[in-house]
């Protein structure tokens, strides 16, 4: 049945009803727990019609709506956005009258998310080997999770929103995804706040922008922190990069039941461990001792920077930990369209390999320093090229939109210590609009808005939306990052006795505090992971919780010093420890709550402040 209203009564209808876009957009619903509403826009899953189905996207907003749509994009590929809402309202603090719309793209969060196990709760088998069975398990959809894809899905969300024109907001892939958009619909885009940028043509195969980007990493690093810890890091990590492309280095490890096993590092490692450290600041402020150590003939804090979180039991994976990050996704978008170094239609395994070898090959030296070719061709659990070694062949890798790019406002933020996304790459990406600001921000690594000490980025994104002047030196030599940490001793000697003391005494001393230090910051990286963390001394015993303690069993990190003891896990610990050894003065010890740590070493009273450090600290 058809009603018809006539014109006099739907004006006051009309004065009562949500604006057009609100009530197109249908949100009003509010999501879980969260403040957000929501909504669904469902869109075909292949636009060409060649294969059935549709994709039920997921989307959210801040409540009420605004006058200016802000839309956000996470990372990944792979990431639900859905997950960090609640991340970016707070990270962007929005101007009045502008709302914050999120939508998880198609494969991801809760827009009928990839869920290959073989990808997502699997690892024994090598990851081609499970990357193309997740291929063969989805079959030719597969190739419909791509940029592009995605770039129409946000369109279709823009249009339920009703904006004309909005704001994006990209965090690493999320930038690549922003990009592509404004180069597919220039003129609904108002302006664009890229942070951490990922070119729309896609990263080197090689890694070629991170490996150019090292030696500038290392001194930023270093800057103004490696006092007594390195004279020169890049200089360091040269040469054991020689070192290790002659023979790998091996020495002792000590597992997390007190028991040493031989280990080794490689090249790859080496690179692998560094660039992890634009996303881990704990590891960026312990490689560069680490790194010196090993130079100079003492391998085992590297070594134990590699391997601690080795042979840790099986950790449960919750089922709903797929919607905060897809692999599968990750693959499928990847595989699909990266700039993989090989004839798209080359058969799967070898032929590709001694493709990649070949493009390689043409490659001066020169770009892979201060590693080799080696380092970019490894094969291992974070090598892209094997996980699309054995990826069914594509034809063509889908093409982008050719531009042009909106002549709009833009920001591009860039942490100095990033190797995933360096500096560099966000540049090029700034000098391709006519208006971009560039901020850099010192002592921070990947995604920098929203990090603690990166405050300037947040103040950049204030005055960038209040169409405020950025100057080049918003973010200055103030911002600071987690302190680069001392470098563990390799001897007694090595240690500077505790003030106001002297001698073996006072170097015993000094080697208990620094082991005090030292367990509560391997706890702490430890309890993120496990209910019931523990771990191996760096050079003998253990560490571990039970009862609401922490434990420590003949534990040492210097050699010829073991502590035992038990101590609370509180902010302010208190126990009992001794202190044994071959090196040591001998004695027992008591710290309490004031953090005052005291008895007897060696048959004479000590006694020293205690400060348990942060996590990551």
């Amino acid at each position: 049945m058809r009603y018809r209203i006539g014109f006099g009564l739907l004006l006051p209808l009309l004065a009562l009803a949500p604006s057009t876009a609100e009530a197109a957009a249908g949100f009003g619903t509010k999501c879980g727990s969260s403040p957000f509403e929501c909504t669904h826009v469902t869109v075909p899953l292949d636009r060409s019609g060649a294969i059935a189905g549709k994709v039920k996207l997921y989307v959210e907003r801040t409540p009420g709506g605004g006058k200016q749509a802000v839309f956000a994009l996470a990372g990944g590929p792979g990431q639900g956005n859905s997950t960090v809402s609640e991340s970016f309202n707070r990270d962007l603090d929005l101007p009045k009258g502008s709302y914050m719309v999120v939508f998880d793209q198609r494969g991801t969060g809760k827009s009928g998310v990839l869920n290959c196990p073989e990808l997502e709760r699997e690892t024994k088998r090598p990851v081609d080997v499970r990357a193309a069975a997740c291929a063969n398990r989805l079959g030719p959809k597969r190739a419909l999770y791509t940029t592009r894809d995605s770039v129409e899905d946000m369109e279709a969300v823009r249009k339920r929103v009703g904006d004309d024109r909005i704001t994006i907001y990209g965090v690493s892939y999320g930038t690549k995804v922003a990009v592509a958009y404004a180069l597919r619909y220039p003129e609904h885009v108002d302006r664009l706040i890229l942070d951490s940028v990922v070119p729309t043509e896609g990263q080197s195969p090689f890694d070629l922008d991170s490996f150019a980007a090292t030696p500038r990493v290392l001194s930023e690093v270093c800057r103004a922190e490696c006092s007594g810890v390195t004279p020169d890091l890049a200089a360091d990590v040269t040469t054991l990069a020689a070192r290790l492309r002659a023979a790998p280095l091996r020495g002792p490890f000590i597992g997390r039941n007190g028991h040493r096993r031989t280990v080794k590092l490689t090249e790859r490692d080496l690179y692998a461990l560094l660039r992890a450290g634009d996303l881990l600041p704990s590891a960026r402020t312990e490689y560069p001792g680490a790194i010196r150590s090993a130079v100079l003939g003492d391998p085992a804090p590297l070594l134990r920077l590699e391997h601690r979180f080795d042979r840790l039991p099986d950790i449960p994976v919750p089922p709903d930990a797929v919607e905060s990050l897809s692999f599968s996704l990750f693959t499928a978008t990847l595989c699909e369209e990266a700039p993989l170094p090989w004839d798209r239609t080359a058969a799967p395994g070898e032929e590709r390999l001694r493709q990649a070898r070949e493009q390689a090959a043409a490659i001066p030296d020169s770009a892979f320093a201060p590693f080799d070719r080696g380092t970019a061709l490894a094969l291992d659990a974070n090598s892209l090229l094997l996980q699309c070694l054995r990826w069914p062949a594509a034809a063509t890798a889908p093409d982008l939109a050719p531009g042009p790019l909106p002549d709009v406002p833009v920001l591009v933020l860039e942490g100095e210590e990033d190797m995933r996304t360096p500096v560099e790459a966000g540049q090029r990406v700034a000098a391709r609009f006519a208006h971009a600001s560039v901020v850099t921000v010192p002592k921070h690594g990947h995604a920098v808005l929203g990090q603690p000490g990166a405050k300037c980025a947040a103040t950049a994104v204030k005055r960038f939306f209040a169409d405020k002047p950025i100057g080049p030196g918003l973010c200055a030599a103030a911002q600071r990052g987690p302190r680069v940490k001392p470098r563990l001793p390799a001897k007694l000697a090595d240690v500077a006795p505790y003030r106001g003391s002297s001698g073996r005494r006072g170097r015993t001393l000094a080697t208990t505090l620094l082991t005090l230090t030292d367990v509560y910051r391997e706890q702490g990286e430890i309890a993120i992971l496990l209910d019931r963390p523990s771990g191996g001394g760096l050079r003998a015993g253990r560490w571990f919780e039970r009862g609401g303690k922490l434990h420590l069993d003949r534990f040492s990190l210097v050699p010829g010093v073991a502590v035992t003891g038990s101590l609370g896990t509180g902010r302010h610990p208190a126990g009992t420890l001794k202190v044994t050894g071959a090196a040591a003065s001998a004695g027992k010890l008591s710290l309490s709550r004031k953090g005052v740590l005291s008895g007897r070493l060696g048959g004479k009273k000590v006694r020293a402040r205690f400060d348990r450090p942060p996590f990551g600290g």
